[in-house]
């Protein structure tokens, strides 16, 4: 018995050390002291576990001086009809430590005054706490439609004083004054509506850890017109929303992907540690001002406007339907505060650059698969200290809204990879380009280049265009172009082919155009296809390039082809038509091997060929245009004839034997033709003279009467076929044994075939006709 006394006795004085959870009441109507136990039912001062009531139905003013303790807390009557305030206040110097609910009736007043702290473990908040300069530290849950005012004196946020420091805000936040502060690690989430309803400052104290701002609900700045500011020790990291409704809203570090909204009038400012992942929304007409804009696999939507100093680096995507504005100079950068991050710019959307230069530095990458409209004139410099730019398109390159030029420049390298550089005012002007897809440029704008390599299918379209700069170069790997060409100062090496159907105008402009054998150590080959027309200028061969064309080469104008043999001779193999038919003169081709197994077809003025040449089974067309004008071919040296000789009557002009016409002339010749193609109703004779070819007629054919004659309905007709040019007079004879021969009609002069004549029928038993040239 004596041991289970002993038990018992040391059991029961265990049990009475033990603190009990209490409901403590307050009493004292008149105000007091937190911490004297007469204000209070049962008299003690409340501890850390107790239930705490402060519900009387009067006015008055509770004060924590001390420290004050309370686990639960219901704070102001719950008589909805009562006007009478009950206030608890927490005074400076002084500590609340509370660790479970605050509960705040309408009735009710929570002050925590400047220099208190409030401690919470795993507090959670029921209606509005007022802060004026206080400390929170421990953990604090805002609820739903509860409210912590931070008033003019600011609030700190410190894990200092319980080794943590957090708030979870699902209410709402007024931040009234100028400054609040994180301190010791202090951490902040809203999940809320956190409202800046003035310009202030929202420091993080490095020295004792940075803060965090984790902003998952909604971060308005509603007042004040000029900054709110996150300074760069606390990190402000958005996956919510903000919306900036008034001012700047500016922001040193942290990482977002949620959405900004910025109202008309308003900026938005990040610093050099402000990082984007993820998706990002941005609606509004505010502007990104003097900002970098980083990202790490981000995604941008809606409509970011940048303005001011813009960089951008790191990985970043303007999606489909979003659209990025630069207003000002901006820098697409691969080195962000001295951290090599590989910048890679990808729009899937539009880039409207606006105005100002754009720069890239340390290699970016930009990626257009969207439209890239550049409507100022400016230039993109791609190396600013290290690594050129390489600009990839596959979508659309728009120069548009000004007269100017827009230049790419050397350390720009844009590829356009199938996309389409689309000039349609101004000029737009590629320094180092390559790639294939479409260019198109406009009536009045020009598109220039300086070295553009094409590889695969290119389609020109528009009147206007391409030039070089001084001159500029087209190189090619296995490039076909389609559509309609306007080149002018440029020089072409590599393979090219003209598409059928598709034509190529050459306007030499400033300089002539050189067609180099020199690329990559492959010889240059320019095949035809469609049509070229040689408009202006001179061209060059060089280190031998070869040209074949299968389609129309027309000469239109007096110019040179001059084929460099000092490095290698420029060969021309003519499977299709060279035609001069423009203009008189002499257009010439010299230090060539030119091989003729189409068609040469002068119609007017010469075509000298000085070097070698050979006529290969072609055709050597003439057009004959009266007795002193027609078109002739000159070979320099000794030509050996073959192939076939074709002529043909241009505007009506009828010849008659008094006419010769030396349509070829050479230094000696051997060979002959095999064929003739001359004009119909002739007698032609071939005249190989020691230095000229000619042809001559020997007599004007009858016609020949094609339609038998015939008399119907009293009339009287027959046809026949005369030579287009020449003159004829129909005379009749009622008796052939006599010459008396009379004009029917007046003469006719041969403009189409057949010639119809028709008479009434007479009372003459018979009529001859006949035809008379004149």
């Amino acid at each position: 018995m004596k041991n289970y006394l002993s038990i018992i006795i040391l059991s029961f004085l265990a049990a009475s050390n033990i603190v009990r959870a209490s409901t403590i009441i307050w009493t004292n109507t008149a105000g007091g002291g937190w911490n004297e136990a007469v204000n209070w039912s049962p008299n003690q001062v409340p501890g850390s576990g107790d239930t705490v009531l402060v519900t009387n139905d009067a006015t008055f003013t509770v004060n924590v001086d001390g420290e004050g303790n309370a686990g639960n807390l219901v704070l102001g009557t719950s008589d909805l009809n009562s006007t009478n305030i009950a206030t608890f206040q927490v005074n400076s110097g002084n500590t609340f430590i509370l660790n479970g609910t605050v509960t705040v009736t309408t009735n009710g007043q929570f002050d925590l005054n400047h220099d208190s702290v409030m401690i919470g473990t795993n507090a959670v908040l029921f209606g509005t706490i007022n802060g004026n300069g206080p400390t929170l530290s421990g953990t604090l849950t805002i609820t739903t439609n509860s409210v912590l005012n931070v008033n003019p004196s600011g609030m700190t946020f410190n894990g200092y004083f319980a080794g943590i420091g957090v708030v979870y805000n699902y209410g709402t936040v007024n931040w009234n004054t100028a400054s609040a502060y994180t301190d010791n690690n202090g951490v902040i989430y809203n999940y809320g509506l956190w409202l800046a309803t003035t310009d202030g400052i929202f420091y993080g104290q490095s020295s004792s850890g940075y803060g965090t701002f984790d902003n998952y609900g909604i971060f308005a700045k509603t007042g004040g017109t000029n900054t709110t500011y996150f300074d760069g020790n606390i990190s402000f990291n958005n996956y919510g929303e903000v919306d900036v409704q008034t001012g700047t809203f500016n922001v040193q570090k942290g990482t977002n992907n949620g959405s900004f909204a910025t109202a008309a009038g308003t900026f938005l400012e990040f610093g050099n540690a402000v990082i984007l992942s993820e998706t990002n929304t941005f609606t509004g007409a505010g502007i990104l001002t003097n900002s970098p804009v980083l990202g790490t696999n981000a995604v941008i939507e809606g409509t970011l406007t940048c303005d001011g100093e813009t960089t951008i680096g790191g990985s970043l995507t303007i999606d489909n339907g979003a659209e990025l504005n630069l207003l000002s100079s901006a820098t697409f950068d691969g080195i962000i505060e001295g951290i090599s991050i590989p910048a890679l710019f990808t729009n899937n959307g539009t880039v409207v650059w606006t105005a100002g230069t754009l720069f890239g530095d340390n290699s970016p990458v930009i990626n257009n698969n969207g439209t890239w409209m550049a409507i100022s004139d400016n230039t993109f410099i791609g190396r600013v200290n290290a690594g050129a730019t390489t600009f990839n398109s596959t979508g659309e390159f728009e120069k548009s809204g000004t007269t100017g030029t827009t230049t790419l420049d050397a350390n720009t390298i844009f590829n356009n990879l199938g996309g389409t550089v689309l000039t349609t005012t101004g000029t737009v002007s590629i320094q180092d380009g390559n790639g294939s897809g479409t260019l198109q440029t406009l009536s009045g704008a020009v598109l220039q280049v300086s070295t553009f390599n094409f590889v695969g299918n290119t389609t020109f379209a528009g009147p206007g265009p391409v030039t070089g700069i001084n001159p500029g170069t087209l190189e090619a790997t296995n490039a076909t172009f389609y559509g309609t060409l306007n080149f002018s100062n440029v020089n072409m090496s590599g393979v090219f082919t003209l598409a059928t159907g598709s034509m190529l105008n050459f306007n030499a402009g400033p300089a002539d155009i050189d067609f180099d054998g020199h690329f990559n150590g492959n010889a240059t080959t320019v095949t035809n296809n469609g049509t070229v027309n040689w408009i202006s200028g001179n061209f060059f061969g060089d280190s031998s390039p070869t040209i074949v064309n299968n389609g129309t080469w027309n000469l239109e104008t007096n110019g040179t082809f001059q084929g460099r043999s000092s490095s290698g001779e420029t060969i021309f193999d003519n499977l299709g038509t060279v035609r001069k038919s423009m203009m008189g003169g002499v257009t010439s081709f010299t230090s060539f091997v030119f091989t003729n197994m189409g068609l040469m077809d002068v119609e007017t003025g010469a075509v000298s060929l000085d070097s070698s040449y050979a006529l290969g089974g072609g055709t050597l067309s003439f057009g004959l245009n009266n007795p002193t004008n027609f078109g002739s071919v000159a070979f320099s040296g000794n030509v050996q004839l073959n192939g076939t000789v074709s002529a043909h009557l241009n505007n009506l002009f009828g010849p008659n034997t008094t006419n010769s016409f030396p349509v070829i002339t050479y230094g000696s010749e051997g060979g002959a033709f095999t064929s003739f193609n001359l004009p119909p109703g002739y007698a032609w004779t071939n005249h190989y003279g020691a230095n000229t070819f000619s042809l001559q007629i020997a007599s004007v054919n009858p016609p020949q009467v094609v339609a038998a004659p015939s008399v119907q309905n009293g009339v009287f007709s027959f046809s026949f076929n005369a030579v287009l040019g020449q003159t004829y007079q129909v005379e009749t004879n009622s008796d052939l044994t006599t010459t008396n021969w009379g004009n029917d009609g007046p003469s006719i002069y041969v403009t189409n075939n057949p010639v119809i004549i028709s008479n009434l029928v007479n009372i003459d038993p018979q009529l001859f006709y006949r035809l008379v040239l004149q």
